[in-house]
């Protein structure tokens, strides 16, 4: 009981600086991954006040926390506000360079080392009976805590500021038609937010001391308790932040070690946003504008310039400067595996250091214990490291975007509590020795052969920089970037999702892991505790957005510019860099975002912009005359099928028959589950009752990427088209194997078959051939509306539902759309099923018509009959808004 109440005190300040990031993720929809520097800041600044300038404790830290909340201002109005509309990736990115900014300068100011502060709350002891005892100070804290709780809870449940910050939390473009302005509450929040942030820190010195990398790790355990409040709940994001605290000192009691207690929050990150996270988003479920990519090419002249200065550098210069190319270049593999999970994958990694960890981790131990040579400890660093990677990428399954850089940075926060710190599992205060590595008889003793060490470095990355590009130019690549576009558009054509997950995580845990066994026999003497940590990933992940996550040049420019490499050697003779380059790299990463939030790599790739788009066109322009060959025919049986979403019934008992050769219409009001049923029968949403039987087989059990191998394509309501990938790729795409071959192919050799003829006669007969060269933002509206249905009937399904196909078309490009649809069924022999607005296009180009009223059949026949059917006239046709469309 005694450590119980002893937890309340820690659970208390988590919870208050938890209560912060809720407001400023309810204002703005941001994650604040600054709030523990923050907290930093306003701990920093009152020890500067009260400590160094002798201001009383009330004052000092009413004006810490009054500074900190200016900080909150100072980022969501001069930075936030300026990248509304970037990628969730950039928005991030300026939340870890604040974290960096702040970190760094504290650091200068004062140090990295622990300082001691005095408690300014009452520090009696209180007996709570039965020989329990307990310090003053703690119940103070947790009354402050829920002092505030209550209040906040009652400001934003019973205020018009709460109630407008809910609505612009919900729907801003609702609130902002209501006159809201969600620029003011997103102010507002971050103020009081970090406001927050800033007072926690300055109530938990006294128990901590004043240790940046403490109070910077405080986002672990608040981000933890934000989540169990599910970042809207104030009474529960105090009971997480509590409960933590109380369960990290229980734990502390039991003598598991600190990395338990550390980790805990950890564990509580993991379950709660795996429990409530799903295998695929929902529908509606919009992705901002993602990173530019760079186009698929192979490695040129260019690549090979590089290696040859590279290689004459390294023979040429002083031990000093080859060392800091080694450096670079293993820093260089650590953001390649960036740019393939984050850039092309698009799975957001705040822990990638924990991969680089394990890889020094397991052959430096395995060399030290066993004496394997260096060539057996690489293999089995990365050999081991790789399936980890695997087992835990597990998360990414259910969780996507900053929620998984949420789970990635509390992985990376564990294993370095769990194994690098752990002085049992690491060789003691010592630490690991290794002998000097050498290569098959080469020795490349990296202090008495710098430049031979260099050049295994510099193969190292060859080989993985060779692998991503390929990669890029496979199939391998098209599902990487499907997937990170759009996870339901891929899954409706076939590409596993899981899958490609899976494998991105694995592919960039081996590239980590290479770099990490490298880093490690670099020096005899491997230390841990200090380069493999979180400290690490964030910069990381800071340096491959500043050089252009997405491209390979970026991890050449994010390598050449880690603290240790080839720049800060370069310029070490005019400027020491050493205490400046974490916030020399956190600054510019800031500004990055607001100039140009795609890195420095697209700039230069510029350059070459013109021979690569003609080079593309050489391969995608040339298309087949010939006529498409009938898919196969398989009718589709709905037999009774009920879906529900709570207590709202979404469909009730609905069957048809879906034939080959034919177009069935379906229509209804807005709201009656046209869209649903596609869902259901694509495999993202489950129905409650009924079946699905397809030639004859039920597909109940199979999910949305089983049911599209097996012959049932889509299109999408709202495009969702591969923005990242050319025309003729998102063609591609749709037509590539579902082989898992490629996955193992692609890094070494890519191989592009030729488009399979439908697909041909598809970019003719839609008037796609000239464009195939583009990115779908180039094209008109209504050639977008055609390249969906391009995609959907490449593969030849045998069925086809096409979602509102022509909405926001002319009336031109709709009879030609009419046209269109009818070839599919009439000589491409497939099941068409139509849901559509625009009754004259149904009436002309269905041989049946399904009519749906809130989710039940009203109606099935031909379209003369179903347009003469009292309840559907009533219904639907009659409907004013019916009579409205048709004028």
């Amino acid at each position: 009981m005694e450590f119980a109440v002893l937890g309340l005190g820690t659970g208390a300040v988590y919870a208050l600086a938890a209560q912060g990031m809720v407001l400023i993720y309810r204002g703005s929809g941001i994650i604040n991954f600054s709030h523990g520097a923050m907290a930093l800041f306003s701990a920093a600044l009152f020890v500067e006040l009260r400590d160094d300038n002798g201001l009383p404790d009330i004052f000092a830290g009413l004006l810490a926390v009054l500074a900190t909340a200016m900080i909150g201002l100072i980022v969501d109005a001069g930075i936030m506000r300026r990248i509304r509309a970037a990628s969730p990736l950039a928005r991030l990115v300026v939340t870890l360079g604040v974290l960096g900014v702040i970190e760094s300068i504290v650091i200068i100011r004062y140090g990295s080392s622990l300082r001691f502060v005095e408690q300014f709350l009452p520090s009696g002891q209180i007996d709570l009976g039965g020989n329990v005892t307990v310090g003053a100070d703690r119940i103070i804290l947790c009354a402050i805590a829920i002092t505030l709780t209550v209040l906040l809870w009652l400001v934003y449940q019973h205020s018009e500021f709460g109630r407008q910050t809910t609505a612009v939390a919900e729907n801003p473009r609702s609130a902002a038609a209501l006159g809201i302005s969600a620029e003011r509450i997103s102010t507002l929040n971050w103020m009081l937010g970090s406001g927050l942030a800033g007072l926690a820190g300055v109530l938990l010195i006294p128990l901590t001391g004043l240790m940046p990398v403490i109070l910077v790790l405080m986002i672990i355990p608040t981000l933890a308790a934000a989540l169990v409040g599910r970042f809207s709940s104030f009474p529960l994001t105090l009971c997480g932040g509590v409960g933590i605290g109380i369960a990290q000192s229980l734990i502390g009691m039991s003598g598991l070690g600190a990395g338990w207690t550390t980790s805990l929050p950890f564990l509580v990150i993991i379950a709660v946003l795996v429990f409530q996270g799903r295998s695929l988003p929902l529908r509606g479920f919009i992705n901002d504008q993602l990173p530019a990519v760079s186009m698929p090419r192979p490695p040129g002249w260019a690549m090979a310039g590089g290696i040859m200065l590279c290689v004459v550098l390294i023979l040429s210069l002083s031990e000093d400067y080859v060392n800091a190319i080694t450096g670079s270049l293993i820093v260089g593999v650590i953001l390649l595996s960036i740019v393939l999970l984050t850039g092309l994958a698009g799975q957001v990694s705040l822990g990638q250091y924990a991969f680089v960890g394990l890889g020094a981790f397991i052959s430096a131990r395995l060399a030290d214990l066993y004496d394997l040579p260096f060539l057996a400890a690489f293999v089995f660093g990365v050999g081991l490291t790789t399936p980890l990677g695997l087992l835990l990428s597990l998360p990414a399954l259910r969780t996507r975007g900053v929620n998984l850089a949420v789970v990635t940075l509390g992985l990376g926060v564990a294993l370095d509590n769990l194994i690098f710190k752990n002085k049992d599992l690491t060789g003691g205060f010592e630490g690991t020795r290794i002998d000097p590595p050498s290569l098959l008889g080469w020795e490349i003793d990296s202090i008495l052969y710098p430049e031979r060490y260099a050049l295994v470095a510099l193969l190292l990355f060859v080989l993985c920089a060779a692998a991503v590009l390929n990669i890029r130019r496979g199939a391998s690549g098209r599902r990487l970037l499907a997937v990170r576009s759009n996870e339901r558009a891929a899954a409706a054509l076939g590409i596993s999702v899981t899958g490609a997950k899976l494998y991105a995580f694995t592919l960039a845990a081996a590239m980590a892991s290479s770099a990490g066994v490298l880093s490690a026999f670099r020096f005899p003497n491997v230390r841990f505790d200090i380069g493999y940590t979180m400290f690490n990933s964030i910069p990381a992940v800071l340096m491959a957005f500043l050089g252009g996550i997405g491209f390979v040049l970026g991890a050449v420019i994010g390598g050449a510019i880690a603290l240790g490499g080839i720049v800060n050697e370069v310029l070490s003779g005019l400027f020491d860099l050493q205490e400046w380059q974490g916030l020399l790299i956190s600054g510019s990463a800031i500004v990055m975002v607001i100039v140009h939030p795609d890195g420095l790599a697209p700039i230069l790739a510029r350059l070459g912009a013109k021979r690569n788009n003609a080079h593309t066109r050489k391969n995608v322009s040339v298309v087949d005359d010939g006529h498409v060959t009938p898919c196969d025919g398989k009718p589709l049986v709905v037999s009774d099928v009920t879906v529900r979403f709570g207590g709202l019934v979404a469909l009730e008992r609905v069957g048809f028959t879906l034939r080959p050769g034919e177009v069935v219409g379906l229509i209804g009001p807005n709201g009656a589950g046209k869209t649903t049923l596609i869902d259901m029968i694509t495999g993202f949403t489950r129905p409650q009752s009924g079946s699905l039987v397809l030639d004859g087989k039920s597909i109940d059990r199979r999910s949305a990427v089983k049911r599209a191998r097996c012959g049932i394509g889509r299109t999408f309501q709202s495009l969702e088209l591969f923005d990242d990938l050319t025309v003729a790729d998102n063609i591609r795409v749709a037509c590539d194997s579902a082989s898992w071959h490629s996955y193992l192919r692609d890094p070494f050799r890519p191989r592009n078959v030729p488009l399979p003829a439908a697909a041909h006669y598809a970019v003719r007969s839609f008037g796609l051939a000239d464009s195939l060269d583009l990115l779908p933002s180039s094209l008109s509206y209504g050639e977008r509306r055609l390249l969906g249905i391009a995609r959907a009937v490449a593969a030849q399904p045998s069925v086809v539902l096409l979602d509102e196909p022509a909405a926001g078309l002319g009336q031109e490009e709709r009879a030609n759309l009419a046209k269109l649809i009818r070839s599919l069924a009439d000589e491409w022999n497939m099941a068409v099923l139509l849901v559509e607005h625009d009754m004259n296009l149904v009436m002309d180009v269905c041989d049946r018509v399904v009519v749906l009223d809130f989710g039940r059949k009203i109606a099935e026949g031909p379209p003369g009959d179903v347009a003469n059917n009292p309840d559907v006239v009533r219904a639907y046709l009659g409907s004013a808004d019916m009579q409205e469309e048709e004028a």
